[in-house]
Formats: structure tokens, sequence, C-alpha cells
């Protein structure tokens, strides 16, 4: 029995995937570099394993967390066998101030939000909506240096969350 749920991790870092009806594979898009088409990467459901064809990044769930999370193995193990609460036996924040995540891991973070953000704008046809995140984005790319990892991912969950609104 695994003690992990692929499709919550998945959600957790918003990484995009489509469900596979033919095996336990899901179909995602990379997170670790720009590509915008599905079946370029995957990961088994029931393994945790996850390769890429594009950029051949691959290995179980605990590597996948720890290149998410800028940690190593073992400390993305802890993180995922204590379901993310990190005020267990693991303190991620601990971690963070010994500067075991590098600076660059934000810019590269808001680079990839950035991206998203700008790939499902030009699919909306409502220019407020889209001139609203558009300055967001200058924002984003204005202050990338500053902007810590919990702010950048705030601002990403509420713009999917306006995009699954303006759809509805």
């Amino acid at each position: 029995m695994n003690n992990f749920n692929v499709r919550e991790i998945l959600n957790r870092y918003n990484v995009d995937y489509e469900e596979n009806r033919y095996s336990d594979e899901i179909n995602i898009l990379c997170p670790f570099h720009n590509d915008t088409r599905f079946g370029n990467a995957y990961i088994n459901e029931e393994t945790g394993l996850f390769h890429c064809f594009s950029c051949q990044e691959g290995g179980n769930i605990y590597r996948f967390v720890a290149l998410l999370e800028g940690v190593n193995e073992k400390e993305a193990y802890k993180l995922v066998n204590n379901n993310f609460e990190t005020e267990k036996s693991y303190n991620l924040i601990r971690l963070k101030s010994k500067n075991i995540i590098p600076k660059e891991f934000y810019t590269d973070l808001s680079n990839k939000i950035l991206f998203k953000i700008l790939n499902k704008l030009i699919l909306i046809n409502d220019i407020n909506f889209s001139q609203r995140w558009l300055i967001i984005c200058n924002y984003i790319k204005y202050y990338q240096k500053q902007l810590k990892e919990k702010q950048l991912l705030l601002l990403f969950s509420e713009f999917n969350m306006e995009v699954k609104n303006y759809h509805e």
C-alpha cells in the first residue's frame, strides 16, 4: 500500500494532468521545463514513477517532490510521509533559513507561473480579465526576486480559480 496519493501531489503543486483511461499512467505537463504538450511526461499512479521524454527528468515520487520543493529526496520522503505537515519531524522553514533552497528557485518558479498564466490568457476572450492578469504578470516579473514562494503559489492559485469561474 502506498503512503502517497499522486493526484493530491499533482494538485498541490498545480501540475496540469490528463487522465489515461487505459493505464495507471497519468499524462502530465512536465513542471521541470517549459512545454505545453500533454504526453511529453507521465507519472504512474500506483508506483509514483515519473518520466519526461523531453527533458529526460525522471525517478520516483520522492524525487518528483524533491525537485519541486528544492530539497533532497530524504527530506521529500519526510514531507510526503507527514502528509506535508512540516511541524512534525520536518521543518521546511528551518531548511529555507539554512539556504538549502536557492534564491534562483523563486525566479524559476515565477517564470514557470508566468508561462502558465500567459498560455491560459491566450485562450480567454475577455479584455478586462486579460488586462488585469497582464498587469499582475508584470508585477510578478518586476518583483520576482522579492516575492516568496507562498506569494507566487497564492497568485497562481487565485488565477486558476478565476479562470475556472470564468469558464462556468
